[in-house]
């Protein structure tokens, strides 16, 4: 009786320390890094528009043309070209995806004077990609970049693919593990009911 109960705690910690590992070694969650996304930084540099990986023009309003963006390091930065000075706004549009409840989309507004200015705006990232608006004189344009289009892992509530089959295969161990006992203590092998 004693030998039993010795193997049954033995083969319980192992269990405990089997599932244990596994929900460590699956359980690890970001962390959000509070930073103000209101900070705009105001370039006022007709050769730094030049650098920007999108060298396109975008008329936003009859005296304000987008000439140039990118997004890099999780910043807009977009050049934009006034004949006169005017207001430019920039809002985040994958600020909150993916998160419940109520989110306060950030949006900076700096007034940007003649001549080529360039702006510079954090983002959030979301499956991989970027989202801004920029708007000027009551039009707006919206730019981004690829998403991620291989969607959700269907297993994430599971731990993903290597959970779900580490808590399969820990399953069958530890029934294998049973109906070996099980055999084990009979003295006659299996009895038929």
């Amino acid at each position: 009786m004693t030998r039993s109960i010795r193997l049954v705690v033995v083969i319980g910690v192992v269990t405990l320390a089997a599932v244990v590992g596994f929900g460590l070694a699956g359980g690890a969650s970001a962390q959000e890094d509070p930073t103000d996304a209101n900070v705009t930084d105001v370039i006022e540099s007709e050769s730094e528009a030049d650098t920007l990986a999108n060298q396109e023009e975008i008329r936003l309003e009859s005296s304000t043309t987008l000439v140039g963006w990118e997004f890099v390091d999780d910043q807009l930065r977009v050049a934009v070209e006034a004949d006169r000075p005017t207001r430019v706004s920039m809002s985040d549009d994958t600020a909150g995806i993916g998160e419940a409840g109520a989110t306060r989309v950030p949006v900076s507004t700096e007034r940007v004077f003649d001549g080529t200015t360039v702006l510079v705006f954090p983002v959030e990232e979301f499956g991989g990609g970027h989202a801004a608006t920029v708007g000027a004189g009551g039009e707006s344009v919206r730019l981004s970049t690829d998403m991620d289009a291989s969607g959700d892992d269907p297993f994430q509530y599971f731990g993903g693919e290597s959970g779900l089959f580490s808590g399969m295969g820990l399953a069958i161990l530890t029934s294998l593990g049973g109906a070996g006992y099980v055999l084990w203590r009979e003295d006659s092998g299996v009895i038929k009911a």
